[in-house]
């Protein structure tokens, strides 16, 4: 929703995947803009019916951003002020072209994972300098710029030479600082947190020492509280339940809900904060899956309910709060 309309994403048979906006009734449905128009060849999709493929719609001061393709420029990052004419590209952040069999196409950032931290966009994009990094805008040109290249560098395979890249992921804004996980090619993937400039992009805590990952494929961040929650493994006690203040004495294990090194909270943890509790689901060795519950304490994370009695599992699902009540499948 932004300025009393809806924003979405709709395919009308004509004109692509395009933005388009309603606000409730048939007349007032409409496509914003068909920033790809036409038809064409587009990567990888050959040729056929031009899509600009919005995607990550973010509003912040008034301004909806999101990521968007054209045949010029590739998928870069665009804001609208939900008319045609306010619909422009804020940057070609990775410009030039490449050839294939197929043909020649334009270069892409693709940025994606758009959050609002604080009234400042921050997002992830590519370009052949440092990779895949973290971004942030203003919504000019000259403001949206590398926050820093966190994994310096270049590999070579038998492709050719490129930049090495953080791959920063689950962008979290918590209480106006951005927390997100990044591997800078020496310490794994670990918690990392920014204010927006280089110097102030830092490592929180390097919780699995060495270079081993302290996050698996799964990666889940949620802030409650003014308090950062995960699931992480420090390589003692298995992927675990986690908390953090953004400083390295306040980054530590809440609770060891499955004692042992196996771990328990590595898939469809399903975070989800209702009032001032984080409901997620775990196993704790003798339950099964069952719905857990925290108040950010050790002594206050405990098993809500063994919903499939004995070592039987439930697997709590799809969680979603509405109006202070937790509702789920099981």
């Amino acid at each position: 929703e932004f300025n009393g309309l809806l924003y979405f994403v709709a395919d009308d048979g004509v004109n692509g995947e395009e933005l388009w906006q309603s606000d409730g009734t048939t007349v007032g449905t409409v496509m914003v803009k068909d920033i790809n128009p036409g038809q064409g060849n587009q990567y990888p999709y050959g040729f056929g019916i031009l899509s600009s493929f919005p995607r990550d719609l973010t509003v912040i001061d008034g301004v909806l951003y999101f990521s968007a393709e054209d045949n010029t420029h590739g998928a870069e990052l665009w804001r609208s002020d939900g008319t045609a004419a306010g619909t422009v590209m804020v940057k070609d952040i990775f410009s030039g072209t490449f050839t294939d069999s197929y043909g020649t196409y334009p270069n892409s950032s693709n940025p994606a994972n758009l959050v609002n931290v604080g009234g400042t966009l921050f997002f992830t994009a590519y370009d052949d300098d440092h990779g895949w990094e973290l971004w942030t805008s203003d919504g000019t040109e000259s403001g949206t710029r590398l926050v820093k290249d966190i994994f310096t560098g270049t590999f070579t395979d038998t492709d050719g030479t490129y930049p090495n890249s953080s791959t920063p992921s689950q962008l979290t804004d918590v209480d106006g600082v951005l927390y997100f996980v990044a591997d800078d090619g020496t310490h794994g993937l670990e918690l990392w947190k920014s204010d927006g400039t280089e110097a102030g992009t830092t490592m929180v805590e390097d919780i699995r020492a060495g270079t081993g990952d302290a996050f698996g494929e799964r990666i889940e961040l949620i802030a409650m509280n003014g308090i950062l929650y995960f699931a992480a493994d420090n390589g003692i006690v298995g992927d675990e339940l986690w908390r953090s203040d953004g400083t390295t004495e306040g980054t530590y294990l809440l609770k060891d809900v499955k004692t042992g090194s196996e771990g328990n909270l590595s898939y469809f943890t399903g975070f989800t904060v209702v009032d001032d509790h984080l409901f997620f689901s775990a196993d704790d060795g003798t339950h099964g899956r069952e719905l857990w519950k925290t108040d950010g304490t050790e002594q206050g994370t405990a098993l809500v309910a063994d919903i499939a009695l004995g070592t039987s599992s439930s697997y709590p699902f799809y969680m979603t709060a509405v109006d202070g009540i937790l509702y789920f499948s099981a």
